[in-house]
């Protein structure tokens, strides 16, 4: 009877109660997302998790074009729009996330910096997360990469000879 406020301007988007109905914590209510900001969700692997930290600077591309972002949030369990519901600010752009209802991998949104009308939530977006330098090192395609029980290999191509040799690895960074 009150009314209702919100912290920010948005776009109510579900409305998950009723007149005179009872609510409990797990009803989510009402959504409200805040278009002004958008961000992409991946799912972070238990290999890439300790890697990535807020703040770290991103790449996100999607059919439309490529946008600079940040590392916004890591956040870990729940179901694939846990984050989301508790941030209730954000409009999710889907990116890569292999997250279930079970829970797997690790949540992480990206926030994009220079948005433009080009880019449509709930879209696919390919994103990269710069988490460190490498100088004066050996750079090959991961495809080209063959791992089997005894190592890593390339197959490395002699010109003169023209032969492939199968050759052993120490992988690094990826």
């Amino acid at each position: 009877k009150n009314g209702w406020t919100a912290d920010f301007d948005g776009v109510i988007t579900a409305v998950d109660i009723n007149p005179d109905s009872q609510t409990t914590a797990l009803t989510s209510g009402i959504t409200l997302e805040n278009h002004d900001i958008l961000v992409a969700t991946v799912s972070l692997s238990e290999y890439d998790v300790h890697k990535v930290k807020v703040g770290m600077q991103a790449k996100v591309t999607t059919a439309y074009g490529e946008y600079e972002g940040e590392v916004a949030t890591i956040a870990t369990g729940g179901s694939s729009n846990s984050l989301l519901d508790n941030v209730g600010s954000m409009a999710g752009v889907s990116g890569l996330s292999s997250l279930t209802d079970s829970g797997a991998g690790v949540e992480c949104t990206i926030e994009i910096k220079n948005p433009d009308e080009n880019i449509i939530a709930g879209f696919d977006a390919d994103v990269e997360i710069q988490t460190g330098s490498y100088l004066g090192v050996t750079v090959v395609p991961i495809e080209s990469i063959t791992l089997e029980k005894t190592g890593s290999y390339v197959y490395l191509y002699n010109e003169e000879d023209k032969t492939v040799t199968k050759t052993e690895i120490k992988t690094g960074a990826i």
